[in-house]
C-alpha cells in the first residue's frame, strides 16, 4: 500500500499554499488611501519577497507561527506571531544524522541520534555499518559501494524510547532514489545535507508514528550533519486524554468528546460554553467593564495606650515612646526586722512592639529584694539589697539610712523566656526602727512608623464578578497580564515591594499584589436592532443605478426620516485587469536517479536523464524566471493545464483498477 508524504515548507519556489496565506494578507497588506494604482503597487511590493517563494513563506508564515521567528510589521517593528503553544522550548534538538560521503556517492558511517521526550537528552541511538546507496521516504537502500548489486532494503521504526530499522522488501519501501555510482548520481557530492536531511525526514515519519504530537520547528545543517528541531505543543495541553490515542481507536472519540462535553457544560468559563455562548448571544448587545481591585498601607505612629494601660502600682509615660512602672513603699516606723511590700503591673497589648525592660532604680531604708512575676503565679529575683551594709546579715535591721541604687539589669531575656500579656514586678522591704522604698521598671517600645495592622482591600470587581452576564476577559496583577481573550495565560506574579510614605515615615512593604486591573465583557439587557440599517440598506439598493447614484435615507432623533441623493462618481483611476495572472511553464533535466522493483530505473531507459517541470509566476515585465539549466517550454501567457492534469488523473484511475490486492 502506497503513502502520501507531505513536507512543508515547499522544497520547490513554484508552490505557493495561497489558501493559507489568505487570511494573514488581510490584515498584513498595507493599504493605500488614492490613487487606487498606488494602493495596488504598495500591494504587490509588500507580497515579493515575502510570500512569493518557498523560503519566503517559511521565513515569514511558518517559522513565525511556529514561534521560532519573530515577525515584523511594515514598519520593521519586531513582535511574536507564534499561533503555536510551545509546551517545550522549541530550541530542543529532537534528531541529529550524521554521515560521511564516499567518492561512490554512497554514505558511510550513518549515525542517528535522538531525544524522544523531549527533556533535551539523547535517549535513542543507531550507527549503521553498512553504507547507504539509496534513500527512501521511509528508510533507506544498502549496497555494495558503487553499484546496485547485494542490496537489503531496510525501514526506518520507533517506538517510545527508541529507534531501530528492519529489514524488508522493496514494495514496503516508498519514494526511493539511488545516490552512488550505479546511476551516475551526484546527490551526495552536490547537495550532502539535502541527502541527509531526507534521510532524516525519514526517520521522523517514523517517530511521529508514536509520537503525532511532536512538531519539527526548524533545521540546521552542514556538510556531515542535520539537526532537527522540535517542540511537543501536547506539554501545554490542558490536563485530559492524549488525542494521539484516538488515531488507532476512532471508536472511542465519540463517547470521548460526550465526556467532554458533560464535564464543559458545569463551567461557565470553558471553552464550550464560550463557543456555544457566542452562538447563542449573536444578537445580544454587549458592554465591556473595567475595574480594580486595590490594597492600601500605611504608616502611623501607635499610641501608648494602644500598646500598654496601668493596672496596679504606679504608672507614668516618660516620653513618645515610654513607660516607667513604679513601686512605692510608704514609710513607715517601729519596725523589728519587718517585712514590708508593693507591686506594680501593666498590660500588654502589643509585646512585639517592646524593644527594651531595665530596673532602672531601686531605693529602700533599711534593706529591698527586687521580683519579677513569670505570669503564672511564680517570681523571679531580679534585685538583692539585703547585704548592702558592712558586716553583713541583717542585725538589728536598722541601716539608719536611705539607699539610692540605678543597677540597669536587663530584664528582656525574663520577658521573653516567659511571655505573657501582663508585667508585674514586686518590691520587699525589710526595716527596722523606720524604713520606706522605691524602685522603678522602665519599658521602651518600637512604636514609630509602623504598618497599620488595617489593611483596607477595596474590591471594586466585587459586584461585576458576581453578575453572571458577566465574563472575566482580561486581567492584569502589578503590570503581569494573567488573564488574556477569557483564557488564563500560566504567568505566575511574584510579591511586590513598594515604597510607602506617610508623614515623615517611609518604609519598604512586601505584599502578595498591590492591585489588580480587570476587564469583563458583559450582556446588556437590550438586543441589537438592525430595522433601520436594513431599512436604509433596502432603499440604497432599490434607488441605485449603474452611474453610482443612489438615495440614503436616514431617521432622525425625532423617528422622522430625511433622505438625500448621492453619487459615487466614475471611477477614472480603475487599472484595467488582464484575463489571468501570467505564468510560464518550464523544465529543468536532471539524473534519473529512481528506484523501482527492479532496481535503478536509468538502465532501463534510452536516457539516464529526465526532466522535472515547474511553473512561474512572470514579473512585472512578463519575463519568465528562468534558473540556470531550465528550459521554456511555454512563455508568459494565460496557461490551462487542465487537459493534461486530467489526462494524469484519468490515467491513474485505470491503473488502479488494473491492480490486484492480496495479503
Amino acid at each position: 500500500m502506497s503513502r502520501l508524504s507531505v513536507s512543508w515548507p515547499p522544497t520547490r519556489p513554484d508552490q505557493r499554499p495561497w489558501l493559507l496565506l489568505g487570511a494573514l494578507l488581510l490584515v498584513t497588506v498595507p493599504c493605500a488611501a488614492t490613487p487606487v494604482q498606488d494602493g495596488m503597487s504598495a500591494g504587490q511590493d509588500f507580497l515579493k519577497g515575502r510570500f512569493d517563494t518557498g523560503k519566503g513563506i517559511a521565513t515569514n508564515a511558518v517559522k513565525p507561527v511556529q514561534g521560532t521567528e519573530m515577525m515584523t510589521s511594515q514598519s520593521g517593528q519586531p513582535f511574536s506571531g507564534a499561533a503555536i503553544c510551545a509546551g517545550t522550548s522549541p530550541a530542543i534538538p529532537m534528531l541529529s544524522v550524521t554521515g560521511v560521503g564516499l567518492p561512490t556517492g554512497d554514505i558511510i558511517g550513518l549515525k542517528v541520534d535522538a531525544d524522544m521526550n523531549l527533556d533535551n537528552t539523547v535517549d535513542a541511538s543507531v550507527s549503521l555499518s553498512t553504507p547507504v546507496s539509496g534513500v527512501c521516504a521511509n528508510g533507506y537502500v544498502a549496497c555494495d559501494p558503487g553499484t546496485w548489486n547485494n542490496c537489503t532494503y531496510n525501514m526506518w521504526t520507533a517506538t517510545s524510547t527508541s529507534i531501530s530499522t528492519q529489514n524488508v522488501s522493496l514494495a514496503e519501501l516508498v519514494g526511493c532514489y539511488c545516490i552512488n555510482d550505479s546511476c551516475a548520481s551526484t546527490a551526495t557530492q552536490d547537495r550532502p545535507s539535502e541527502v541527509l536531511s531526507q534521510i532524516g525526514a525519514g526517520v521522523l515519519s517514523a517517530v511521529q508514528q508514536v509520537n503525532a504530537s511532536f512538531v519539527m520547528t526548524r533545521r540546521e545543517v552542514s556538510a556531515s550533519t542535520v539537526r532537527f528541531y522540535g517542540q511537543d505543543p501536547n506539554g501545554c495541553r490542558p490536563a485530559g486524554p492524549n488525542l494521539q490515542t484516538f488515531f488507532g481507536a476512532p471508536d472511542q472519540l465519540p463517547t470521548a468528546v460526550s465526556n467532554e462535553v458533560t464535564t464543559q457544560s458545569s463551567s461557565p468559563d470553558s471553552l464550550y460554553n464560550l463557543v456555544f455562548g457566542a452562538a447563542v448571544n449573536a444578537d445580544s448587545q454587549t458592554t465591556v467593564q473595567t475595574c480594580s481591585i486595590n490594597r492600601s498601607v500605611t504608616l502611623q505612629d501607635v499610641p501608648l495606650d494602644q500598646i500598654i494601660i496601668p493596672g496596679i502600682g504606679g504608672y507614668s509615660i516618660c516620653g513618645t515612646d515610654c513607660v516607667d512602672l513604679k513601686t512605692t513603699v510608704a514609710y513607715r516606723r517601729g519596725g523589728n526586722c519587718t517585712w514590708a511590700s508593693d507591686s506594680a503591673s501593666a498590660t500588654l497589648f502589643r509585646p512585639d512592639l517592646l524593644v527594651s525592660a531595665t530596673l532602672d532604680f531601686v531605693g529602700f531604708d533599711d534593706f529591698a529584694q527586687v521580683f519579677l512575676s513569670d505570669g503564672s503565679g511564680g517570681e523571679t529575683e531580679i534585685y538583692n539589697g539585703l547585704n548592702v551594709n558592712s558586716g553583713g546579715g541583717h542585725g538589728a535591721c536598722d541601716g539608719a539610712r536611705y539607699w539610692n541604687f540605678y543597677p540597669g539589669t536587663d530584664l528582656m531575656p525574663y520577658i521573653t523566656a516567659n511571655p505573657t500579656s501582663e508585667i508585674r514586678f514586686r518590691q520587699a522591704l525589710l526595716y527596722g526602727g523606720s524604713g520606706a522604698g522605691n524602685a522603678t521598671i522602665r519599658l521602651r517600645f518600637d512604636n514609630q512608623c509602623k504598618i497599620s495592622p488595617n489593611e483596607p482591600i477595596n474590591d471594586g470587581c466585587q459586584s461585576i464578578a458576581q453578575d453572571p452576564d458577566c465574563k472575566l476577559m482580561e486581567e492584569d496583577v502589578d503590570g503581569v497580564l494573567t488573564y488574556l481573550d477569557y483564557t488564563p495565560t500560566g504567568n505566575i506574579t511574584s510579591p511586590v515591594t513598594r515604597t510607602i510614605t506617610s508623614n515623615a515615615c517611609v518604609a519598604d512593604v512586601t505584599r502578595p499584589w498591590w492591585k489588580i486591573s480587570r476587564k469583563y465583557r458583559c450582556k446588556a439587557s437590550s438586543q441589537y436592532d438592525f430595522t433601520d440599517a436594513l431599512h436604509r440598506t433596502s432603499v440604497a439598493q432599490q434607488t441605485a443605478t449603474s452611474g453610482g447614484n443612489f438615495t440614503e435615507v436616514h431617521r432622525a432623533a425625532d423617528g422622522t426620516w430625511t433622505s438625500q441623493d448621492l453619487g459615487l462618481g466614475e471611477p477614472s483611476e480603475l487599472p484595467a485587469f488582464g484575463d489571468c495572472e501570467q505564468a510560464c511553464k518550464l523544465r529543468l533535466p536532471v539524473a534519473d536517479d529512481r528506484v523501482a522493483l527492479t532496481g535503478v530505473v536509468s538502465p532501463n531507459r534510452n536516457q539516464s536523464s529526465r526532466y522535472e517541470y515547474r511553473y512561474a509566476v512572470c514579473d512585472a515585465n512578463n519575463v519568465c524566471p528562468q534558473n540556470p539549466g531550465e528550459e521554456i517550454l511555454k512563455p508568459c501567457q494565460c496557461l490551462n493545464e487542465f487537459g493534461e492534469a486530467a489526462t494524469i488523473m484519468q490515467l491513474m484511475r485505470q491503473a488502479g483498477q488494473d491492480l490486484i490486492c492480496s495479503p
